[in-house]
């Protein structure tokens, strides 16, 4: 049972993780392409 709601925490943790960092490269990308247009 414990090795159950381990393995659930860590899938909820894994899942969180990767929407943050999908979320962060998606904003480096955008502030990336912000400068390229503005040096352009």
């Amino acid at each position: 049972m414990a090795w159950c709601v381990r393995s659930l925490c860590q899938y909820q943790t894994n899942k969180l993780v990767r929407i943050q960092s999908v979320r962060l490269g998606s904003l480096r990308w955008s502030l990336n392409g912000f400068i390229l247009l503005f040096t352009w």
